[in-house]
């Protein structure tokens, strides 16, 4: 038999094409594709698939799609399996005032997209002792308040540009984080409220002493400011917004004083290594607030779209935008609520009636303005204080920013079935201000339920036991925070920095 012989040349110039098809091939692809961005309720996550597929500890695609078979090229999405849960399924602390069946989890119904990222992403990350398992190192951070809410990215400050690590060896987490130069690893970063308190704790005034300030979009100076306007002469914030100054007298500054100084030392127009996308104004950072409705006759109401929108159980927008084309961009409510244009009610009596209704009709969420108004010092900063010493809390943050339920502490309005939970479980009528947002105190005394209260005569405990309860065990199920109570009250001592 004749052998069949390979031309050298033939067999070089394959090679050759091969390696060149391969060069090639690396050169036009994208050193990583494009980000993903996971909708979740306590902020978004931004989510790389191609970074995680080069990683040579994740050996195939089951690591992750666990329940496709090997060689499968198009496999199904988290969310075909981890469907995410509905509001009330979703309240996180639910199960410590009342029973909640626990659901099997088999086959293709598994559990909830915040349990099964949390335990194979987290775990995953931990095991390899790699990768972020932080909260604020996933979830987009958001700081929301009356001058507009801040989107702020801690990942592509750490990581996109590079400040975890220095050619010289140092730490460049301490550009921010400044008190922690003996942090071994990340979860040892204290964030800035560790240190620095709200200032609104500490009786300090940030802005100008106007109050319908809070109201003013910048560019509207002009209706006051006649002979020096800001928007005109291009004086800085600081220049009327004389509180964002540090006092050189304060041992630690405020965390808005502190934030805002650390951030201009790059986010300013005289920065070396300045971009474009580096926001350098504060209209460039705060963007208008969506959380706040501020036409009301009760102040301040503290509202969330994007959880109405999105997690909302049988809602649409045409629930709310009830005259407006299915195809075209939504209306305000106030381009035709108050205008005088139409036969409409006024822009508080509308929302009064269309978002009260609904929560009544729904038994979901809050029956009066009053419990959810606000005025900007309750709101924002509460002060715990306890047996074991005392620390600040961020309600507004909670609420809003990370989306929970006001009734994840404030049980006593959580309802099933139709039936007050708590009412039930005390074997007492829940009327009148039991049914209302309150207080903690007013039913949790200090050696137990609060004489003359609807907790007279139940087995609701203690202040302290109830706040430690709730606190703990939420953010043990989270993942995130303060993981024992102990660690609540625990401030280390740090040296003042100069300047700061």
């Amino acid at each position: 038999m004749r052998k069949r012989r390979i031309q050298f040349g033939l067999l070089v110039a394959g090679i050759l094409a091969a390696i060149g098809v391969g060069a090639i091939g690396d050169f036009v692809r994208p050193e990583l594709g494009p980000d993903t961005v996971m909708p979740a309720r306590f902020g978004d996550v931004v989510w790389n698939h191609e970074m995680h597929v080069r990683m040579k500890d994740i050996v195939n695609c089951q690591v992750c799609h666990h329940k496709e078979r090997a060689g499968t090229l198009e496999p199904r999405p988290c969310r075909a399996c981890h469907e995410p849960q509905g509001n009330r399924d979703a309240m996180v602390v639910a199960d410590l005032h009342m029973e909640v069946a626990q659901p099997e989890y088999e086959d293709d119904k598994g559990p909830p997209p915040m349990t099964a990222f949390h335990g194979r992403c987290v775990g995953c990350h931990r095991a390899m002792s790699a990768g972020p398992v932080a909260c604020r190192d996933c979830h987009a951070q958001e700081f929301s308040g009356a001058h507009g809410v801040v989107r702020w990215d801690h990942h592509a400050h750490a990581r996109r540009f590079d400040l975890s690590s220095a050619e010289d060896g140092e730490d460049n987490c301490v550009t921010c984080h400044h008190q922690d130069k003996k942090a071994a690893t990340e979860a040892d970063y204290r964030p800035c409220g560790a240190c620095h308190k709200p200032a609104v704790s500490q009786e300090l005034s940030l802005a100008t002493g106007v109050k319908f300030h809070e109201k003013v979009k910048h560019g509207e100076c002009r209706r006051c400011h006649t002979v020096n306007n800001p928007e005109e002469d291009r004086r800085t914030c600081k220049d009327c917004h004389k509180g964002w100054d540090v006092d050189k007298e304060v041992q630690r500054p405020a965390i808005e004083q502190a934030v805002h100084q650390r951030c201009a030392e790059c986010h300013h127009e005289d920065y070396e290594d300045l971009t474009p996308s580096m926001p350098i104004r504060c209209d460039d950072c705060h963007e208008p607030d969506p959380s706040l409705i501020a036409d009301l006759d009760v102040g301040l109401v503290l509202w969330d779209h994007d959880r109405h929108a999105r997690y909302g159980e049988g809602v649409t927008c045409r629930n709310c935008h009830h005259t407006d084309d299915i195809e075209q961009p939504h209306m305000a409510c106030s381009r035709c609520h108050g205008t005088g244009l139409y036969e409409n009610p006024q822009v508080a009596e509308a929302l009064r009636k269309r978002c009260l209704g609904c929560h009544k009709e729904k038994e979901n969420g809050l029956l009066a303005w009053e419990q959810i108004d606000t005025e900007r010092k309750e709101v924002d900063i509460y002060k715990y204080e306890g047996e074991m010493g005392t620390f600040w809390w961020d309600h507004r943050d909670h609420a809003v920013a990370w989306s929970f339920s006001c009734r994840n502490c404030h049980h006593g309005t959580l309802r099933k079935d139709g039936q007050y939970v708590t009412a039930a479980k005390a074997q007492a009528a829940w009327t009148g201000e039991a049914t209302h947002v309150q207080t903690c105190r007013n039913c949790h005394g200090p050696e137990g339920p609060v004489a003359g209260s609807p907790a007279e005569g139940s087995k609701a405990p203690r202040f302290d036991d109830a706040f430690k309860k709730i606190c703990v065990e939420c953010h043990a199920r989270l993942g995130g925070g303060p993981q024992n109570w102990e660690d609540f009250f625990k401030i280390e001592p740090v040296e003042p920095v100069e300047g700061l």
